[in-house]
């Protein structure tokens, strides 16, 4: 399965874990330099942006190259946090005096500052924090922008509903 594939198995988790309901959650909104960021959650003034990785096989982590470095960045200044989220089969497993184990990731993702870390296992269906994400310094503007994503599709959305009460 491909990255866009696993987004509606990964929503609910997200939803719970950040504690949100599922419509504060939107999918592949537009940010200002023109990347797609993957989700956005809406909580009480807070803006998180979540970016889905696969992980490399057989790894937990996902190689970012300097486009994906980039697009962090640029999600830091419009999101008050962010998180990467790589799609994994986390465990891997190891016979140790007859007993299987289960052993836990060696090394961690590496990310720009600030930027959290979250692992789903595919297997399992879990997501786990790695390591949190810590609060950004937002640019007015970017952060403006990515609002007014959310909100011109909330509008649409909105004006759809409304349609539906006229129409006979």
């Amino acid at each position: 399965m491909r990255e866009e594939d696993w987004q509606s198995v990964i929503a609910p988790r997200i939803c719970g874990h950040l504690g949100i309901r599922p419509e504060c959650l939107h999918a592949e909104v537009k940010t200002r330099d023109g990347s797609r960021a993957d989700f956005v959650a809406v909580t009480r003034q807070r803006l998180v942006v979540l970016e889905l990785k696969m992980a490399d096989p057989g790894a937990v982590l996902a190689r970012l190259g300097e486009r994906g470095i980039r697009q962090l960045r640029h999600y830091r200044q419009s999101a008050d946090e962010v998180y990467v989220v790589t799609l994994a089969s986390p465990r891997t497993y190891e016979w140790v005096d007859g007993c299987l184990v289960v052993q836990e990731p060696r090394e961690a993702q590496l990310l720009p500052d600030g930027v959290g870390w979250m692992v789903f296992d595919v297997l399992s269906r879990q997501l786990e924090v790695m390591r949190p994400a810590s609060t950004a310094g937002t640019r007015e503007q970017d952060r403006a922008f990515l609002v007014d994503q959310i909100v011109h599709r909330l509008s649409r959305a909105s004006r759809a509903v409304q349609c539906c009460r006229i129409a006979s």
